[in-house]
């Protein structure tokens, strides 16, 4: 029971940021968004451990960030989106991670 309720927990929590984050656009970004990817996760990953993943569908980001956070990782919301975004839409060799 107690399992259930943590579990409906979360999905309320995640339903609610998905509410959320649907005002933010990714046009307010200055650029497309390989400056916060290489910001927020070089912090811990090297660029060339990211290539080696890119070209993976948004399933596999949004688990990777899941885990990056449960592992500690300190994202904002905003970042998120945009790391996700970014992350699913490059392909092997994007710059600036594959340099």
């Amino acid at each position: 029971m107690r399992i259930r309720g943590m579990l409906f927990a979360i999905g309320l929590v995640i339903a609610s940021w998905g509410v959320a984050s649907s005002a933010f656009s990714l046009a307010d970004v200055p650029d497309d968004g390989s400056s916060v990817v290489m910001k927020v996760c070089t912090r811990c990953h090297s660029p060339a451990r990211i290539c080696r993943h890119l070209g993976n569908d948004s399933v596999f980001w949004g688990k990777t960030v899941d885990m990056m956070i449960a592992n500690g990782a300190t994202i904002s919301a905003k970042d998120r989106e945009i790391i996700e975004h970014w992350l699913t839409a490059a392909i092997p060799g994007d710059k600036p991670v594959c340099q």
